[in-house]
């Protein structure tokens, strides 16, 4: 099934995406849907090229398949990571919850697993760059959230994020003191298209933990027991 050609609504500009995939059926599909719904794609079919593209051109989002030839997946989105922030899917044959957690605790940014239908693979698209779409600020305590640049200061020090902590930290921090709870959390930063399973909203928890905690952020992310999450001001 190819998608209806319609117009580029939610973007001023056609967004370039970069499908990292070794099946030529599977590549073939995914391209012709993407280019049908106006996105702009470049196309890799093993990890080196993939990363050599993923460093030299101007991506707005990588579809990554996690087993590739000459450079895996994973260690792919390692090297990204050391420079880039670039969003990122993982396309994955592996079932085994503990494959998708390592994958997302190395950076990826959401995943789907093989077989999947490109239409939840283009609304998964859709909903990460619906996020960077708006331009907003927002400061707690030490803590600075330029949605505009997407940049996460704390005091002085830049923090490292990947998309989908950024888009997760935004959100706690523009309803301060606000508990969600993790399908909340999931619907408003992964979109309501998200199939995946919810301990996906607790790796990314935890790995933001771990950056605000090594900046001294006197922002902090509190668990609510049985709940959720919220964000608190220590400083107060």
């Amino acid at each position: 099934m190819i998608a209806e050609k319609t117009p580029p609504t939610e973007f001023s500009k056609a967004k370039r995406i970069l499908l990292i995939e070794d099946d030529p059926d599977i590549s073939l599909i995914v391209e012709t849907y993407l280019r049908q719904a106006n996105y702009i794609v470049e196309t890799a079919n093993n990890g080196l090229d993939g990363l050599d593209k993923a460093l030299s051109q101007e991506i707005d989002l990588i579809v990554l398949d996690l087993m590739l030839p000459k450079l895996d997946g994973s260690s792919l989105i390692k090297e990204l990571r050391k420079t880039h922030d670039t969003a990122v899917i993982m396309l994955t044959a592996k079932r085994e919850e503990i494959d998708r957690i390592n994958g997302l605790e190395l950076g990826a940014d959401d995943y789907l697993t093989k077989p999947f239908s490109p239409r939840e693979l283009l609304a998964r698209i859709k909903a990460i760059l619906r996020r960077t779409a708006t331009s907003e600020d927002i400061t707690i305590a030490n803590l600075n959230l330029d949605l505009n640049t997407r940049l996460a200061i704390v005091d002085n020090n830049m923090l490292e994020l990947t998309t989908l902590e950024f888009d997760l930290l935004f959100l706690l921090a523009s309803n301060i003191n606000k508990v969600f709870k993790r399908n909340e959390l999931l619907d408003n930063v992964w979109g309501l298209d998200y199939l995946g399973v919810d301990r996906v909203v607790d790796v990314h928890i935890y790995n933001l933990r771990q950056k605000l905690k090594a900046a001294n952020s006197k922002a902090a992310i509190k668990t609510i027991r049985k709940i959720g999450y919220k964000m608190e001001n220590n400083e107060e």
